[in-house]
């Protein structure tokens, strides 16, 4: 057999070349096409103390090579129908799904100053933008903490706005609509009386100049042409008067409302012009006004009689209540001298205690405090409601933004909010908060 030197030499050679490339493509990591992608914090939020994270944290590892798997793109497109006019508003329900994150994948209720409590993050401005602008806003935060992030964000349900209604129709007061809500919308529920003027309603903006007419729309063009413009959207705090047609027998006579009102002065009105009616002519009580010392001085009566505007706003149509004025009466609105508080405990994320100005919410309280805390249970809150009798405890489901937002919070108001970790170490209770409501108890039963 003829044995050649260079042929072996070249044999042995390209066989270790083989064991080497066998050796290397053993020791590479197996990427399977059905192995899902690990996202990956990269840094701490500052607001990630203040809340709870899971119990078991997001899975690090590796990242796989730039040249085996493409970069994901930032976000998913988002699919869901926007306006270029509604915009996110407060009360909104938003939903977020992010890939991979089951945490941060829920609804997100939008509060009334448009901000959303994100899981990790905290408060994130999401009001006045559209639904893609909000998506950006809540993919550029998120991004702080993660490498890849694909999401979407939808609007679920249309946040309330609240507006009153007075003047000649059945149902008068305070109502909660749909955020898109025109004016029929509201009028034609509310039922006008035969004598209503629907050519001449007037509509005033809420924190508009005191020397700032309200806008007459004709409703009754719109209902007899569709013309759309007396059939405009309303916003919220809007304040709607529907006159009376005039007749001819009908006389007229002047009242005024004075103190604490955006629009303090003298008013001609008809016969059967009630105390509400008076105090929404006089653009409602200003956020200084103390509600629960209005008064009506009267020629007919020298006593005066004072009304509370908390029972004036659930019950205008009790003459009890709602006194029908007569010629020269003057309605008097005081200020508040001594500023009213109230307390909120538990699951929120600044329990304290806070000054009550104007009309405050619910939803104006839970927001004051920052929020619910991780935990929260939302539907379970309490209020605990002080009086010379003693303590009452109301449940109020603030699960619902609207129900929230209807709810009225008083002087010495104190708030619960139940935790799910009641029993746990985290559950946080500011003690002074629980002290006063003990004070406050004993100062007004004893």
């Amino acid at each position: 057999m003829n044995r050649n030197p260079d042929l072996w030499s070249r044999a042995i050679s390209r066989l270790l070349v083989l064991v080497a490339l066998g050796v290397s493509i053993a020791a590479a990591p197996i990427l399977r096409a059905d192995q899902p992608q690990t996202v990956i914090p990269t840094e701490t939020s500052p607001s990630k103390k203040t809340v709870d994270a899971p119990s078991t944290p997001p899975p690090i590892a590796p990242p796989p090579p730039a040249a085996a798997v493409a970069p994901a793109p930032s976000r998913l497109p988002n699919t869901a129908p926007s306006s270029p006019v509604l915009t996110v508003g407060p009360y909104d329900t938003l939903h977020i799904e992010m890939d991979g994150q089951p945490d941060l994948s829920r609804d997100y209720v939008v509060d009334a100053n448009g901000d959303i409590q994100l899981l990790y993050v905290g408060k994130v401005r999401v009001g006045g933008l559209t639904l893609d602008q909000a998506q950006d806003v809540v993919v550029a935060r998120l991004r702080k903490l993660y490498h890849t992030v694909n999401l979407t964000l939808t609007r679920t349900a249309l946040g309330g706005i609240s507006v009153t209604v007075t003047g000649a129709i059945a149902r008068t007061g305070p109502i909660s609509v749909r955020r898109d809500s025109r004016l029929n919308d509201v009028i034609q529920p509310s039922s006008p009386l035969p004598e209503a003027d629907l050519n001449h309603v007037q509509i005033t903006h809420a924190g508009a100049a005191p020397d700032l007419a309200a806008t007459v729309v004709d409703l009754g063009a719109y209902l007899e042409t569709g013309a759309a413009a007396g059939n405009p959207p309303l916003k919220d705090g809007d304040v709607i008067f529907i006159p009376s047609r005039p007749r001819a027998a009908t006389r007229t006579f002047a009242i005024s409302v004075v103190g604490a009102v955006p629009r303090p002065g003298r008013f001609d009105v008809t016969p059967g012009t009630t105390a509400y009616d008076a105090i929404t002519l006089a653009g409602g009580l200003a956020n200084d006004a103390d509600i629960h010392a209005v008064y009506i001085e009267s020629l007919s009566h020298p006593e005066h009689k004072v009304i509370d505007w908390n029972q004036l706003s659930i019950a205008p149509g009790s003459p009890d209540i709602n006194p029908i004025l007569g010629d020269g009466d003057k309605i008097v609105v005081p200020e508040a001298t001594i500023a009213s508080t109230f307390s909120i405990m538990g699951a929120v994320r600044t329990p304290n205690t806070y000054p009550l100005r104007g009309n405050v919410s619910l939803l104006d309280a839970l927001a004051m405090a920052g929020g619910f805390d991780a935990g929260a249970v939302e539907k379970d809150v309490k209020v605990v409601r002080v009086a010379s009798k003693g303590a009452t405890t109301i449940p109020v489901n603030a699960e619902d933004p609207i129900k929230a937002a209807q709810f009225t919070i008083e002087p010495n108001d104190h708030i619960i909010v139940p935790s799910e970790k009641a029993k746990s170490p985290g559950y946080r209770v500011d003690p002074m908060a629980a002290i006063g409501l003990a004070l406050t108890i004993w100062a007004v039963t004893k």
